[in-house]
């Protein structure tokens, strides 16, 4: 069965803990698309896409799902597809992205420069767009659940270690030490969920099966927005 968003909310709350709700239903929603943001980044998700020549067209409109900014090329641009038992390819310098007017509208197009497509003739290629959870469609593959989760609760944790961070001084120092510890706390527990994901990815040290490598250091740059207008944990305005 597949998992929807709400099975996810509920993996992440599980794995919080946060009874004294420290952190909002919003707040966990937002961490969670800004998780999946990330995922996409690390593993996005592959699709087909095939142009089919008329004999007078090298101009052909990009996939309808093309993400400006994000989605790319993953592979090379088989022409003619199918034709041989042995895929063909054409040459980097037979293609390229161009933009042009359309109805006002800055519109990308993919571009043959050398040659026209003949009738009936199939061009194709791989390209990325970025994954999607939301109530109705969810396309992270089930290997990826765990991953997605831990760096879900890796943002909200590193959330929780600001919020304490930022509270006002108490007048007793005790209040204080509680408030370190906890972010001390947090911040730990962060690290660790950070670990775990970049251990199921494959990224950096985690990739050698070692969740304790982060112990120091993320491998990771978490940018976190945090949705009550705080500064970022990891790169405070200061250092930029």
């Amino acid at each position: 069965m597949e998992m929807t968003k709400e099975d996810y909310l509920t993996r992440i709350d599980t794995m919080l803990q946060d009874e004294a709700e420290k952190l909002q239903p919003d707040d966990k929603d937002r961490f969670l698309s800004q998780a999946v943001s990330m995922y996409s980044k690390d593993r996005p998700r592959e699709l087909i896409h095939e142009i089919t020549g008329d004999a007078s067209a090298y101009d052909f409109s990009l996939p309808s799902d093309w993400v400006a900014g994000f989605s790319g090329l993953v592979s090379r641009v088989e022409y003619p597809a199918d034709d041989y038992q042995n895929p063909i390819y054409i040459e980097e310098d037979e293609w390229d992205f161009f933009k042009k007017l359309v109805n006002d509208v800055t519109t990308t197009y993919f571009r043959f420069t050398t040659f026209t497509p003949a009738n009936g003739k199939i061009a194709r290629f791989l390209y990325t767009v970025p994954h999607t959870l939301n109530e109705s469609t969810n396309t992270i593959t089930d290997n990826d659940i765990d991953a997605v989760v831990n760096l879900t609760a890796a943002l909200c944790f590193w959330a929780l270690a600001a919020k304490f961070a930022q509270t006002i001084d108490p007048v007793i120092d005790a209040d204080v030490i509680d408030y370190q510890r906890k972010t001390d706390l947090y911040t730990s527990l962060a690290k660790d969920k950070l670990a775990i994901y970049n251990s199921l990815m494959g990224i950096g040290e985690e990739a050698k099966g070692s969740a304790a490598a982060t112990a120091g250091v993320a491998v990771k740059d978490l940018d976190i927005a945090f949705p009550w207008g705080e500064d970022y944990l990891t790169h405070p305005m200061r250092q930029r």
